[in-house]
């Protein structure tokens, strides 16, 4: 089986993206499947570059091919967004993208629990975000097989835990009216880590897309700011912490669940999307979360 795979956003997203692909190519047999992933978004996308070069291995996953052009996929991805345009019920997706996945279009919106069950096709098409903690957490280990993430980072001092914090707050993501963790969320995240985990000596490292604008925060005296680092060597990092504090952010997001532990405490905001429904009903939420304002 062949699959598709449109990326899109940044390195949160497409790892989103590339779990459903994962799930689908784990359930249909990982020897037998092959992913492809579809790059051509970033040729016109330049918020954010495309990070999951080192998962490319020429085999299992590899790029796009301009062979793997097709018209009904692209006509329905148009049909996608002029329903999202015009519908605002729910309902639209299930009257929808259940036909499409019939022939091969996997669209985000779809029922997780129908997605695999009636694939027909040899070559499938998949489209859209997938924020899901149950695709993800399927696909965790293979992700971080494929990421190549260890814990074995040279700078950690063993002998103390460490709270990994990430800071949203760059211009695209206050522009695009995103809701702002403040600095008091990011303090009382730390008092109730320590309190929980009953630390003594504890370890912060700062994660943001402003780390200027994050250090004006003054979050915590002692915090090491993570800068000039990629996207995955960040995600290397926060691998080796303990516990963490995220921002309503998809990176953030699985910086905490590639790196934590059965152990591991995970704070996060009250509110995710630009909605105001809480973070707890979404599938962004899992057991080991803690909800704080």
């Amino acid at each position: 089986m062949k699959i598709i795979t449109r990326m899109l956003g940044g390195l949160g997203n497409q790892l989103f993206i590339l779990s459903f692909a994962l799930n689908l190519a784990m359930e249909h047999g990982l020897e037998e499947s092959e992913i492809v992933l579809d790059l051509r978004e970033y040729d016109k996308y330049k918020t954010r570059d495309f990070e999951l070069s080192n998962v490319i291995d020429g085999n299992f996953i590899r790029g796009y091919a301009k062979e793997n052009c097709c018209v009904i996929y692209d006509l329905s991805r148009k049909l996608y967004h002029l329903a999202q345009h015009f519908f605002r019920s729910e309902t639209w997706k299930d009257n929808l993208l259940y036909p499409l996945s019939k022939i091969g279009l996997y669209y985000s919106g779809l029922n997780v629990s129908k997605y695999n069950k009636h694939i027909t096709s040899e070559q499938i098409y998949v489209y859209g975000y997938f924020q899901s903690s149950q695709i993800a957490f399927n696909a965790k280990n293979l992700l971080i097989n494929k990421l190549g993430l260890k814990k074995d980072n040279k700078s950690f001092d063993k002998r103390k835990p460490y709270i990994a914090i990430s800071v949203r707050c760059g211009n695209d993501y206050v522009n695009d009216g995103w809701k702002v963790c403040d600095t008091e969320y990011y303090r009382n995240g730390i008092k109730e880590i320590i309190l929980r985990k009953e630390y003594e000596n504890v370890g912060v490292l700062i994660f943001s897309d402003d780390i200027n604008r994050a250090k004006e925060m003054s979050i915590c005296n002692d915090a090491v700011y993570i800068e000039n680092k990629t996207p995955i060597e960040q995600l290397q990092y926060m691998y080796n912490c303990n516990d963490y504090i995220i921002s309503n952010s998809s990176f953030s997001w699985w910086g905490a669940v590639l790196g934590m532990s059965d152990k591991s405490i995970v704070i996060a905001p009250e509110i995710w999307y630009h909605s105001d429904t809480p973070t707890i009903e979404t599938q962004l939420y899992f057991k080991q979360m803690v909800i704080m304002k």
